[in-house]
């Protein structure tokens, strides 16, 4: 999601009655889940900008989690993914298609 799409719809929520510590409250959570899980589902188009984005910043990417696939892209389930620490040290993941039977 865009930041652009991301302030329409908190300024819809705040049109529609909810109050700042509900905002509060949904971002909080929010984080949580992405800080657990660290995986973000993209297009095609999405992941090529992404991973050119950290290769020009000249991150670190692996194919696997256990960080033993430097610099490959993993191909499962017919998508693409690789996994990068964030600037806290945390293993993130891009994929294009979701792990698991469609």
């Amino acid at each position: 999601m865009s930041i652009h799409e991301r302030v329409r719809e908190i300024g819809l929520l705040r049109a529609v009655g909810a109050s700042q510590r509900q905002m509060r409250s949904m971002v909080r959570a929010e984080s949580v889940v992405i800080a657990v899980l660290g995986t973000f589902l993209l297009t095609e188009d999405e992941f090529d900008a992404a991973y050119a984005r950290l290769l020009d910043a000249r991150a670190r990417t692996w194919a696997d989690r256990g960080r033993t696939r430097p610099a490959e892209i993993n191909h499962h389930d017919g998508g693409r993914g690789i996994y990068f620490d964030d600037p806290d040290g945390h293993l993130m993941e891009i994929l294009t298609k979701p792990y698991g039977p469609a």
